[in-house]
């Protein structure tokens, strides 16, 4: 069976935290979903964490831990989807190749997702990054 190709996806957080991790359905074992905790490393200006996954396209739903105990979602950097047992968690969307590879052309500054563009507009104007947090 051919496995399609992987696609480096980079996720932030542009909040403030002492760390920043995620966890989520990321792994093609639905046994190690939620299980591993991938940390999120601060940038070079300190503004953010971010992480770059490879990962196959699909649909992704994740969750920030925050100073190792505070699972929170972004309201506006991705979008927010109900899981069926009354969590909410963020999603992300991998697209095919062939679609970022047209998206590319279509802008050729980058692909933009809602969170690259979502970052640009709080960066201009200096918004507060809107999330809720839960102490597991």
């Amino acid at each position: 069976m051919l496995q399609q190709a992987t696609i480096e996806t980079t996720i932030v957080w542009p909040g403030e935290a002492d760390s920043v991790a995620i966890r989520g359905t990321f792994s093609d074992d639905k046994a190690q979903w939620w299980q591993e905790t991938i940390p999120l490393k601060r940038t070079v200006s300190g503004a953010q964490y971010s992480a770059t996954l490879a990962l196959r396209p699909g649909r992704y739903e994740f969750k920030y831990v925050l100073n190792g105990g505070d699972w929170c979602i972004s309201t506006d950097m991705y979008d927010c989807a109900s899981d069926g047992d009354g969590n909410t968690n963020n999603v992300i969307v991998v697209p095919a190749k062939e679609t970022a590879d047209s998206e590319a052309k279509r802008h050729p500054d980058g692909y933009q997702d809602k969170a690259s563009s979502l970052q640009g507009e709080q960066q201009k104007h200096r918004q507060p990054h809107a999330h809720i947090c839960k102490r597991q």
